[in-house]
């Protein structure tokens, strides 16, 4: 995330882009593309291969999550040029890129505004200790 949100002048001139020389924050945005493609493209694979066998053995009791949905509903795009597995790829990058951002942005402004009412922090603290309790040690 903290690669995503640099600094990228190239994005605010865009004529230096022309330009053949890669930056120290580019290099490392497309490092870490080639690591979350790398990453996702073996779980889209994995539940390929998972599906094959399924087909092989004729067993399909296992419950579906989100990858096999995505496999049995998107199809190749001959229009734009994106094969399936780069499309299921995008969606679920963009689902974890968005999801674990607007969460960590919300718990800091929450914590931001608690820490800014003297009130509401104490009142939250009470509210924690009613429903949990001040000694409980187990997590879970």
């Amino acid at each position: 995330m903290q690669v995503a949100g640099e600094f990228v002048p190239s994005d605010l001139v865009p004529i230096i882009g022309w330009i053949p020389i890669e930056g120290k924050v580019v290099k490392n945005m497309k490092r870490v593309g080639k690591d979350m493609d790398k990453v996702v493209g073996s779980w889209v694979k994995e539940h390929q291969d998972m599906k094959i066998d399924f087909d092989n053995d004729k067993e399909t009791s296992e419950k579906q999550d989100f990858i096999d949905v995505m496999l049995s509903v998107i199809e190749d795009d001959p229009s734009s040029g994106y094969t399936k597995d780069n499309i299921i790829k995008a969606n679920i990058t963009n689902l974890i890129l968005g999801g674990s951002d607007t969460t960590s942005i919300a718990m800091t402004w929450i914590l931001v505004m608690l820490l800014s009412n003297k009130y509401a922090l104490k009142r939250a603290q009470e509210e924690i200790d009613l429903h949990v309790g001040r000694n409980r040690k187990d997590l879970y």
